[in-house]
């Protein structure tokens, strides 16, 4: 098995690439009476899961007695039915937060998208765990938020909200309060991380379609996540040209429909990992899934940041699977592979190599911790969210397979050079701190500053240095 780890307060694997994540960042929302609110965690911001629905009245509007309707950011549309849902009068529903949770920030909390020309009576509570719950009033008239401040400890994080019809306006065909969507303003993020597991039975064994089977000790989690750039050869097969067929877990099976990247005569591909992080272990660390009768010509080579490369050479043969341990410096750690078809076999429908999976054998599982979570502005000193958030990350370690954890601190690329390498170690040094005081052996630390060399938004937008403000942690497991 492999551990779940939820830690709040932490943005997983920015945006990067294409792990199933929420939108990050503030969103600005207009609700259906005029008022425009912001939400800092965007999309992440939104119920997104039904606990419970137990319709008052008799609603004669069926299509509004579907609790799913409120879940994910606003959509409400006058007149459409499958915009919003009724609670009925005296109807109550619970809903949850599962990639974030209501904490108390400053000013409003929480808003319930309520739609219709007035905000009906309705009791708004919230509980942290789905059975205690702690009563935060009333929405009514024009009110359609909540403060959370007096009412709970701070810190605490809300997982759930229940909404009950107080019965009072019953009339129409939707009747009682009609929700389109529950959202905090007050939120911090949860993700779910995979760990090895005590046990190492998190390993998996995948077919290299020549008769063998090659084990990743961290499973799925191995394999490339996205595609950075391709640039097919000519002659290939249709449908055989999208390089997404070669992320993730191999998945090729001889049936003429195309499972596979084909890259043509002297193509190329380059894929990242998002997830996780390619890094040398004793003995093979990288093995490329070339499918068909054989492993045609291709040059390898591998990068920490997508511009400079470490060249591999040749993958030919039966040859697929590679030591990265002659090619690099103790303790380098690569996200990017890059493929180049050697122009040699070019022959057929699928001229060149084709590629099914790039998976790490020698694989960290890697986090991204939003540094505009985790400190202010131009600070090395852990805000309180970001140290319960360091805290819970720490306890997930103890209690996983873990032998190292590696911290790299990055900034945006405003200020200098060595004021950003100083700043991002110093961020390094402050989580290490951090984990080291809630139980981690210092000894399987290791820190690292890489300052603004390491960018992955644009620098030039707002939003993309927020993005390259962040501290990854990477977690190498037994």
């Amino acid at each position: 098995m492999r551990s779940p780890l939820f830690l709040t307060g932490i943005v997983a694997l920015s945006l990067a690439g294409t792990v199933a994540h929420s939108q990050v960042g503030p969103l600005v929302i207009e609700d259906s009476r005029g008022v425009e609110i912001t939400f800092p965690l965007g999309a992440a911001s939104f119920a997104d899961r039904v606990i419970s629905y137990a319709a008052g009245s008799t609603i004669s509007a069926t299509a509004t007695t579907n609790p799913n309707q409120v879940l994910g950011p606003p959509d409400f549309v006058r007149n459409d039915d499958t915009t919003f849902t009724t609670l009925g009068c005296g109807g109550s529903a619970i809903w949850a937060f599962d990639d974030n949770a209501l904490v108390d920030a400053d000013g409003p909390d929480l808003w319930i998208f309520e739609v219709g020309p007035d905000v009906e009576g309705t009791a708004v509570a919230v509980s942290t765990d789905g059975t205690n719950w702690l009563e935060l009033g009333m929405i009514e008239g024009a009110t359609s938020f909540l403060d959370l401040a007096g009412l709970a400890a701070l810190g605490t994080a809300f997982r759930f909200v229940r909404l009950t019809d107080d019965a009072v306006d019953c009339s129409g065909r939707t009747p009682g309060a009609d929700i389109d969507a529950i959202g905090a303003i007050g939120a911090i993020e949860r993700i779910s991380v995979d760990l090895p597991s005590p046990t190492g039975s998190g390993a998996s064994n995948y077919d290299d379609t020549r008769g063998g089977l090659v084990s990743f000790p961290a499973g799925d989690i191995s394999f490339a996540d996205a595609v950075v750039s391709y640039a097919p050869g000519g002659g290939i097969a249709e449908g055989w040209d999208d390089p997404t067929l070669g992320l993730h877990a191999p998945d090729y099976v001889d049936t003429g429909v195309a499972r596979a990247t084909t890259l043509g005569c002297g193509g190329q591909v380059i894929y990242q990992f998002v997830d996780n992080t390619l890094i040398d272990v004793p003995g093979d660390d990288l093995f490329i899934f070339e499918v068909g009768p054989d492993v045609e010509g291709t040059i390898l080579a591998i990068s920490g940041d997508s511009v400079n490369w470490v060249d591999i050479g040749r993958i030919e043969g039966a040859t697929a699977t590679i030591d990265i341990a002659p090619y690099i410096q103790p303790g380098d750690t690569f996200q990017f592979v890059r493929l180049i078809d050697d122009g040699v076999a070019c022959s057929g429908r699928y001229p060149g190599a084709d590629i099914d999976a790039v998976g790490a054998i020698g694989s960290a599982t890697r986090l991204v911790l939003d540094a505009n979570l985790l400190f202010d502005f131009d600070s090395a000193m852990l805000r309180p969210a970001g140290a319960r958030a360091v805290a819970e990350l720490a306890a997930a370690i103890r209690t996983g397979a873990i032998t190292q954890v590696i911290v790299d601190g990055h900034t945006d690329a405003q200020g200098s050079d060595s004021y950003n390498v100083a700043l991002s170690q110093d961020r390094a040094n402050a989580v290490v701190q951090a984990l080291v005081g809630a139980g981690v052996a210092e000894r399987l630390i290791i820190a690292r500053a890489f300052g603004e060399s390491r960018p992955i938004a644009d620098n030039r937008t707002a939003q993309g240095q927020q993005s390259n403000r962040r501290v990854e942690v990477l977690l190498v497991g037994t």
